[in-house]
């Protein structure tokens, strides 16, 4: 990122909120592009130590088991690539959805309209991406439109505000009710990206915060994006979810939509199946856009994924499994650790000794302990030129036996 480039960030900046614009959102997804690319080009010159077998704790690619019965039901289903499917997905899929939503969340039988509230997804990054262009269009009399959202963020965010050509607003990392926001910004708001757990500290929105947060949706006109694609990877009480909180409220879905998958849920990213639920007006519009410019999601897929969402047993035991991993955490980094384990997720957002920097820690670990780690930096907005520099992202994705080996390797940063 440019000097010229982050003055004009600093010059925007409204009490604890940042507004980039639009322009800057360009640079930022064509010039700067992917942190997996990034770290592609960061590593390429470096040999690492070729007396030890290469780690990746990068992407955040889960190695559990899978559920049982989602390869016969996709194989009972294949029949089904000889179709077009529908934008809306297959009846069955779709109730699936909705009844582990129900399941999930507590939710009122009569709050939920299966076929009109919720949309089947191609994984849930391509519903965020298009869902910003639809809150965009739902609310076009709003000039110079933004977008919120948090820092560091899921890349997808910022493509979708890109599409939508909205300026962002990034949030203070402390901040999970948009305190920090000034009236004016409000009256800009097209739609808000919310992640709880977010990605990567894991920290989890309250009731309180949801209720909040509904509300400035509400008040202000925006569209309420929850990505919860996390919500099942937790340690000890599970996350409350938007939908569960709004569902209690005066306006049902009014405002709001949630985004999950079973990419971390079910260990399934290369399924490519999720979904978004929520405001009836919103789904309509969005179906729309998606019908004649979205991929439809295969009907084997769906097929597949009908199993995934019924079965709970196969989430029950990856949860157990990350649990144990946390606790790998605690035991071989505890002395070295400023702050508590999350409560949710399963990245490992390390904060790195002082003096040292991200992409010199990285670069350290792949040479010395061919252990692959993503620099912070990488997964945020750089609104500052230091912005996320003391931090490392890790993937606590493999088994135990690996995971304690890395975290071992890991240590040495510490030595």
């Amino acid at each position: 990122m440019s000097a010229h480039v982050l003055r004009s960030i600093i010059r925007r900046t409204l009490g604890v909120c940042i507004v980039i614009a639009h322009a800057d959102i360009r640079r930022f997804v064509y010039e700067t592009g992917s942190p997996f690319k990034r770290l592609e080009a960061l590593l390429a010159p470096v040999r690492p130590n070729p007396d030890l077998e290469p780690i990746t704790m990068t992407v955040g690619e889960p190695r559990h088991a899978p559920p049982k019965g989602m390869l016969q039901a996709l194989s009972a289903a294949q029949a089904g690539f000889a179709k077009y499917p529908a934008s809306t997905g297959i009846p069955e899929h779709r109730q699936s959805i909705g009844e582990w939503l129900i399941r999930r969340y507590n939710l009122p039988r009569d709050r939920l309209d299966i076929d009109a509230q919720i949309l089947p997804l191609n994984g849930s990054r391509e519903g965020l991406v298009l869902a910003a262009r639809t809150a965009r269009d739902m609310r076009h009399d709003v000039e110079r439109p933004v977008i919120v959202m948090q820092n560091p963020f899921y890349q997808a965010y910022a493509a979708g505000a890109l599409m939508a050509e909205c300026d962002v607003v990034l949030l203070d990392e402390t901040d999970t009710r948009g305190q920090g926001i000034p009236e004016a910004v409000w009256r800009r708001t097209v739609a808000a990206y919310i992640a709880s757990p977010t990605n990567p500290q894991g920290q989890i929105l309250l009731h309180s915060d949801w209720h909040a947060w509904i509300e400035l949706a509400r008040l202000h006109g925006f569209y309420l994006f929850a990505d919860e694609c996390y919500s099942e990877i937790y340690r000890h009480d599970a996350p409350p979810g938007v939908l569960e909180v709004a569902a209690r409220s005066a306006g049902g879905f009014r405002h709001v939509v949630s985004f999950n998958s079973l990419s971390k849920r079910s260990n399934l990213p290369g399924l490519r199946t999720g979904f978004a639920a929520g405001d009836e007006a919103f789904m309509a519009t969005f179906l729309k856009l998606r019908t004649m410019g979205g991929p439809q999601v295969p009907i084997p897929l769906q097929a597949a994924a009908t199993e995934a969402w019924k079965d709970e047993a196969h989430v029950m035991a990856s949860r157990t499994l990350y649990v144990k991993k946390w606790t790998l955490v605690e035991d071989t980094l505890g002395a070295h650790l400023s702050e508590a384990t999350p409560g949710a997720g399963f990245f490992l957002w390390l904060k790195l000794p002082s003096g040292l920097t991200d992409v010199d820690a990285a670069l350290q670990l792949w040479e010395n302990q061919a252990l692959r780690t993503i620099p912070g930096s990488y997964l945020a907005y750089p609104t500052t030129p230091t912005t996320c520099q003391d931090r490392l992202r890790l993937a606590l994705v493999d088994d135990e036996p690996t995971t304690a080996e890395a975290l071992s390797r890991l240590a040495t940063l510490f030595a």
